[in-house]
């Protein structure tokens, strides 16, 4: 474990670093109350420290009582070394957010038990986080995919709707579904569709620019939410979802399963709801899964014979692009 240890006096800070590393921890000496803050405040500060009371800068009671006052996390377990002072001194730092206190000259067996008793805690700290992410990621992730969920994607797309509103850019929607899913399922066991619906769910994830966001709306359907961009680009997007998937068949047992989406395009018009939106794009999904597929013809959109079509929703609002000019989604090239 690495350890700050701030005092103003290099020999002090010395001893007690050449204490902590007989014990196996990792002491970074300093001698500035300014810089201890400083290193206590970056995303690698050690977990531990030891402050001297008096230090040039800032003091050991300056330095606790900001860092409580910013509810730093993950909470650094503070320990004020002092020469001096009455119990009253004391209560007084350990109100300011020590959480501990040594009188020098430090005995080394006292220094080891108190270090001892703040990792533990820290160790208690880290395991209530680890069950608060755990905790987290199952209220807002899909087991099987590890894709948001229902709820989670719905929360995310009513925010950039939100956005797309304020800063006057265009938000469009995906739906994707798994063509023939059911007989997947039926024909190779749930097992062999469990991994369909998962690898299908690393493709849209490989294609997918780090803030678009991606969730499984429910059975084998995914909502992808586009931020920034329009008709035309999220069509492009879309063909490019539907070959990937049906470019890299499932490999399960030594068998090659084919796996074919459809998938519908509805660009936000800045009026309508979600909900609104979604039935558009679910509605595109659903015509592009009527056409008949393309049998390999070059130039069509539709590509290959296995894959399936896009189909896209046209909202009849123009959206004002900040100070370009309006676009219609009528009159973006298909």
């Amino acid at each position: 474990m690495r350890i700050l240890v701030a005092d103003d006096n290099k020999d002090a800070a010395q001893t007690i670093g050449a204490l902590l590393a007989m014990r196996g921890f990792q002491p970074l000496l300093v001698n500035d109350g300014l810089e201890a803050f400083a290193r206590l405040q970056r995303p690698d500060a050690p977990p531990l420290a030891t402050l001297d009371w008096k230090m040039p800068g800032m003091n050991g009671i300056e330095i606790c009582r900001q860092l409580r006052q910013q509810a730093t996390q993950p909470y650094p377990y503070l320990i004020l070394v002092t020469g001096e002072g009455t119990k009253d001194d004391l209560l007084d730092g350990l109100a300011s957010g020590a959480d501990d206190y040594l009188l020098k000259p430090v005995d080394p067996n006292e220094l080891y038990a108190r270090l001892i008793t703040g990792k533990r805690i820290l160790d208690l700290q880290e395991q209530l986080l680890a069950t608060q992410r755990l905790l987290r990621q199952q209220a807002t992730r899909d087991s099987l995919t590890g894709l948001l969920n229902r709820a989670t994607i719905l929360e995310a797309s009513e925010r950039e709707m939100t956005r797309s509103r304020r800063e006057a850019r265009p938000v469009t929607i995906i739906m994707a579904d798994i063509d023939h899913f059911k007989s997947i399922n039926d024909t190779h066991g749930h097992i062999v569709g469990d991994r369909v619906l998962h690898d299908t769910a690393q493709h849209l994830l490989t294609l997918l620019r780090p803030y678009d966001t991606v969730g499984r709306y429910g059975g084998e359907e995914f909502l992808i939410v586009l931020t920034g961009c329009g008709a035309s680009k999220s069509l492009v997007l879309a063909d490019r979802l539907r070959r990937m998937v049906a470019d890299n068949p499932v490999m399960c047992n030594g068998k090659a399963i084919s796996v074919t989406l459809s998938l519908g395009v509805a660009v936000w018009d800045g009026h309508s709801s979600l909900q609104e939106l979604v039935e558009m794009a679910d509605a595109a999904m659903y015509r592009a899964k009527r056409r008949p597929q393309s049998r390999g013809d070059g130039g069509n959109r539709r590509g290959p014979a296995t894959g399936a079509t896009v189909g896209l929703m046209r909202l009849p609002i123009k959206l004002q692009l900040s100070n370009r000019p309006a676009i219609h989604p009528r009159c973006a090239s298909a």
